[in-house]
């Protein structure tokens, strides 16, 4: 009777395993169905994409691990799908997305941080600071990228060491996280990325000092007087952007630089934060000015603020 019994049971839970097999197998059928529809680029699939996309998203935790294999995929219209998808399913990708950055393939690493960074999750941090090590440039910068989206400032200092990059895209990651991160501790290295040898960080360390607001503010006034005509010129650029009164005097004084360019700085600055008293200044500058681009500067800039 207990042979009977064992044999049952052996051929009970052999019967449950085959059960669960074909309803994987139906999930990963139904998934990658829906997922060549959802990522199609061809006329006769344009009104199913969006409908697909839906209905992976609704199939939530279910549809994960089959989507998450096919991140190592190149083709830019599937990467772009998944991160959709993955990222409005949201925190049932996390762990198998943690996962996925042990991963040695360069295409998965980076759709899997950019995933993990709209979703914001802590739990990401580690294993992606993990890869700021890493040998690929592009794979460092995507993980520089997800970080400051996640927004936690433990991670601070890590990406700070970023902006000595050999890359400079990975210095302009790093910079625009730091923006992101909005964390003080930030300031003097941004303000040092803005002699970096290439545009596109200095750019980018500009927009994250702007972001930091009001504390920043001295010190980027003190930075009015610098030597360096783009240091200058870019502290500018973010007290403009950051629209505080307190900017406006010190602004005003610019209009008087004898370099053209720092004029023509000063002058979109002040139409940025539009308080009065620097909209006269301009006007008053437009009277005396002599070189075409500043005055072409000042003309779009009142041309712009008569039609608020």
């Amino acid at each position: 009777m207990r042979k009977i019994s064992s044999a049952f049971f052996i051929f009970f839970i052999f019967f449950q395993c085959l059960q669960c097999l074909a309803f994987a197998d139906e999930i990963k059928k139904k998934v990658d169905e829906l997922f060549i529809k959802a990522s199609s680029g061809m006329v006769m699939h344009r009104d199913e994409v969006e409908p697909a996309k839906k209905d992976l998203i609704e199939m939530g935790e279910k549809a994960v691990p089959y989507l998450v294999e096919k991140l190592d995929t190149q083709d830019a219209r599937e990467i772009h799908t998944l991160v959709d998808i993955l990222s409005e399913i949201g925190e049932p990708c996390v762990l198998p997305l943690v996962e996925s950055l042990k991963s040695e393939d360069k295409f998965r690493l980076r759709a899997t941080a950019r995933i993990l960074g709209k979703i914001k999750d802590r739990r990401a941090v580690s294993p992606l600071a993990f890869l700021l090590n890493h040998n690929n440039h592009s794979v460092r910068g995507g993980a520089c990228s997800a970080l400051g989206k996640i927004g936690d400032t433990t991670i601070t200092e890590k990406i700070i060491e970023m902006l000595n990059d050999s890359v400079e895209t990975v210095r302009k990651s790093a910079s625009v996280a730091l923006g992101e991160l909005k964390d003080l501790r930030g300031v003097s290295p941004l303000v040092s990325a803005l002699k970096d040898p290439h545009y596109s960080v200095r750019m980018t360390a500009c927009l994250s000092l702007s972001k930091m607001d009001e504390p920043v503010i001295d010190t980027l006034i003190l930075l009015l007087d610098n030597k360096v005509d783009f240091v200058r010129n870019l502290c500018i650029e973010a007290l403009g952007k950051i629209k505080n009164q307190r900017c406006v005097d010190p602004l005003i004084n610019k209009l008087n630089h004898p370099d053209w360019t720092t004029r023509a700085f000063a002058v979109e600055a002040l139409g940025e934060i539009e308080d009065p008293k620097g909209i006269v200044a301009v006007v008053k500058l437009s009277e005396k000015e002599t070189h075409p681009f500043v005055l072409n500067r000042i003309e779009y800039m009142l041309n712009r603020l008569n039609k608020k």
